[in-house]
């Protein structure tokens, strides 16, 4: 019997594996879009002169942004149709935005250089950088930025506030980044949510930098530029407060710097005793680094571990390194122990040399009432000095009243020698 067809179920199996047999569009490379004469750094063989320029192209292409601004080839923002409500910007939304902020960026710099200081310069921007910015306007002699009349003023203020405008369009549609990358980090470290608001509140300045320095020409997706500066901030805070003995944030830096060093280094030294500053320092000036010897010596002196003092001193001793430390009182019953002779208290303090010495041993053993002693953190209060300070005077006066002492035993020894015996 034939197969009936007329239901229309074998047409629509048909259908199913047609559909399946069409090839998915190609993903387009985002790295088709960069210039030619930009080279990444990791592909270059000359790694700080990829690096020079592709700084120079990132300055060019700021100052090219304020001329498409100024001559009114920049879409305005109100005819590019952004749904704050949406999730993310499309890719044209977010190449026109990204120039619109670099422009306004630019803008301030010629503000400032004019006198103007309408608006503020922001964190992210070198005072080596706004040089440079100026620099490429006088190269270029597109714009007399020296002889700027009150309506290019007037122009250049209305693009550094689109610039403003654009700024918070574009870290308020890529604040779910910020989100996600902060709860990842708050559940791969098993944080509290008090720890997370934190974290979330520093990444925050990590996407201003993205924004502010991001470059739409240089041939890759804001998302994956914005990941790195996000996860320097949220890195920088977690190194920052993770030690009991807080650090600066290049100083981690430096320290995680040289521990990649380390880490490649082992494999050719046997032991880390080898692996010396200087070793350590030539391997960064081979890969073009920038650290100085002194910062690697300074960043390793820092980075040492701390110890709780209710730790035990060893696996086989039940006292605490608290146990160890020396206390006030400690101090101040040994030495009245030291003092506490038949000799007199009066006699005892003239064997001492310093006359505020004299005075300190006088308030502290309270003219001879060894009960009733001060505590040496408080007589160094009283007398503006620190506790270490008062601890040495009483080490001292102890030294001369032994010093005298002895002396005197010795000449008493010499004048017994001398008397004759009459028995």
């Amino acid at each position: 019997m034939p197969e009936d067809t007329s239901s229309g179920t074998t047409s629509k199996t048909a259908a199913q594996k047609k559909a399946a047999k069409r090839k998915k569009p190609a993903r387009k490379d985002i790295r088709a879009n960069i210039p030619k004469d930009v080279v990444r750094v990791r592909d270059s063989e000359n790694p700080e002169e990829a690096r020079r320029k592709t700084h120079e192209n990132f300055i060019r292409n700021r100052v090219n942004d304020l001329y498409l601004a100024y001559d009114g080839k920049l879409p305005r923002l109100n005819t590019l149709g952004i749904d704050l409500n949406a999730k993310a910007l499309t890719p044209d939304q977010q190449t026109v935005v990204a120039r619109h902020v670099q422009a306004g960026l630019v803008a301030r710099v010629v503000l400032r250089h004019a006198g103007d200081e309408t608006f503020k310069m922001p964190e992210s921007m070198k005072d080596k950088e706004r040089q440079e910015i100026i620099d490429r306007i006088h190269t270029d002699g597109r714009m007399d930025i020296d002889a700027l009349t009150r309506r290019d003023l007037a122009h250049i203020r209305r693009i550094a506030e689109t610039g403003t405008q654009a700024r918070d369009i574009f870290v308020k549609m890529n604040m779910g980044l910020v989100t996600i990358l902060a709860r990842r980090e708050q559940k791969k470290r098993n944080l509290d949510m008090y720890t997370y608001d934190e974290i979330r509140e520093e990444a925050k300045f990590g996407m201003l930098n993205a924004v502010d320095r991001f470059d739409p020409d240089a041939g890759f997706k804001f998302s994956t530029y914005a990941t790195w500066w996000v996860m320097q901030k949220i890195m920088e805070y977690l190194n920052t407060q993770s030690k009991l003995i807080k650090m600066p944030a290049t100083m981690n830096t430096l320290y995680r710097r040289i521990t990649v060093a380390m880490k490649d280094l082992r494999q050719e030294y046997p032991s880390d005793e080898m692996i010396t500053p200087d070793v350590i320092y030539k391997w960064m000036e081979e890969r073009n680094w920038g650290v100085s010897k002194k910062q690697i010596i300074d960043a390793i002196a820092v980075r040492k571990e701390t110890i709780s003092i209710d730790a035990f001193v060893s696996d086989d001793d039940t006292r605490t390194i608290d146990d160890t430390i020396a206390s006030d009182e400690d101090i101040a019953e040994s030495t009245i122990q030291t003092i506490d002779t038949d000799t007199s208290f009066e006699r005892l303090v003239s064997m001492i040399s310093n006359d505020e010495t004299r005075e300190i041993i006088r308030e502290i053993y309270q003219n001879g009432d060894a009960k009733n002693a001060k505590q040496v953190g408080e007589i160094a209060r009283s007398h503006g000095m620190t506790t270490k300070e008062v601890q040495n005077r009483i080490a001292g006066a102890i030294a001369d009243m032994r010093r005298t002492i002895e002396f005197s035993q010795q000449d008493d020894g010499e004048r017994d020698a001398r008397m004759p015996d009459t028995h």
